[in-house]
């Protein structure tokens, strides 16, 4: 689930706390601290339109993904397998201090013809989950295509009616693929944009299915994102169908038996309302959010925290999260929180209301 980036103010205000931070020694002290904890970052694809960018977490620019990967070398992260790291937070094997972890989600065709070939000359691994009813489709995904339109070329501006409708019916995940996708086309011919250069520069699809082994040849690892990037209610049935439709495809894929797959990333970072027993019962051994955050010992292996990256972050915040800068603002940030309701519900109000008149 791509993050929304925050407004001018506070992103400047932001940054201008991290340099303190820096310049003070804080990102070494908390990377210090922080260091027998994993790092598992979360990217999806990068953007292929050939004219403007959206820059949310969904998409990236190019450069911002082999800036990122450079970055993890010069400050001599340890980029391990995700398998790897999930042993090591179970107490099964010892790993080096600093270690991340690089998954992305989905499957994206620019996963295959950017990032695959960045990491390859940068000699890291990285985990793609990948979903498969989108894989098998041979389309551009029609909602987010439909999405990505709208909000670059009317973000603020209403539309008249027809063109709603032929939003509503690309994003309407009940209806065909196909018609989504006719749905789809609708809405970009209303905004007067020609869609025809999105879809040959394949921006909203899928790798095929020869690219995904090809993929996993070069020693990617591809593991689980369920089968129609859905869990529904959650329910063990929707549960284990989305898995084992998953498992089932992926398996004929790689030629590997559906049981090889054990790790999975919920969809659009909905995670589970309460409880994991479906997903143990089914033999996942690891399940990534998008809550942010440092994987360590001892935490839940089924509600791993990752850190989503994309240009919504500047380098700067980018190393806060590697140092474990990220996580310490947070959680100070709750512990204020938390003082101050208590001080609300033990004084029967807001601490602050009345101190000035």
């Amino acid at each position: 689930m791509p993050a929304s980036p925050p407004d001018g103010t506070s992103k400047r205000n932001k940054i201008a706390l991290l340099n303190v931070m820096k310049k003070a020694g804080v990102f070494g002290l908390a990377r210090k601290a922080s260091q027998a904890g994993i790092r598992i970052l979360c990217y999806h694809g990068v953007w292929r339109g050939a004219d403007r960018f959206a820059g949310d977490s969904m998409f990236m620019l190019e450069r911002t993904f082999e800036s990122r990967l450079a970055l993890l070398r010069r400050l001599r992260f340890n980029v391990i397998p995700l398998n790897e790291a999930v042993a090591a937070l179970r107490g099964e094997r010892t790993i080096p201090p600093d270690c991340v972890v690089i998954t992305i989600d989905d499957g994206w065709y620019s996963t295959y013809a950017h990032m695959v070939p960045a990491l390859m000359r940068h000699n890291m691994n990285a985990t793609i989950y990948c979903d498969t009813k989108n894989l098998l489709s041979n389309l551009p995904i029609p909602h987010v295509m439909a999405r990505y339109l709208r909000k670059m070329y009317a973000p603020h501006a209403g539309l008249p009616p027809h063109a709603e409708e032929a939003f509503s019916r690309a994003i309407d995940l009940g209806l065909d693929a196909e018609l989504r996708y006719s749905a789809a086309r609708e809405f970009a011919d209303s905004l007067k944009v020609d869609s025809s250069s999105y879809v040959t520069r394949r921006a909203f699809s899928y790798m095929t299915e020869d690219e995904v082994m090809q993929t996993s040849g070069n020693g990617f690892a591809i593991e689980l994102h369920t089968h129609s990037h859905s869990l529904a209610d959650f329910s063990f049935a929707k549960v284990r169908e989305e898995i084992s439709l998953n498992r089932e495809v992926l398996g004929r894929l790689l030629n590997l038996p559906p049981s090889h797959f054990q790790h999975l990333c919920y969809p659009s970072g909905i995670v589970p309302p309460a409880g994991d027993e479906p997903f143990r019962k089914l033999g996942i051994v690891s399940a990534t959010t998008t809550r942010p955050g440092i994987a360590y010992p001892g935490m839940d292996l089924l509600m791993l925290p990752r850190i989503v990256d994309g240009d919504q972050l500047s380098d700067l915040e980018f190393e806060a999260e590697l140092c474990g800068v990220g996580d310490f603002l947070r959680k100070t940030r709750a512990l204020g929180s938390n003082i101050l309701a208590g001080g609300r519900h033990r004084f029967g109000g807001d601490p602050r209301a009345g101190m000035s008149r």
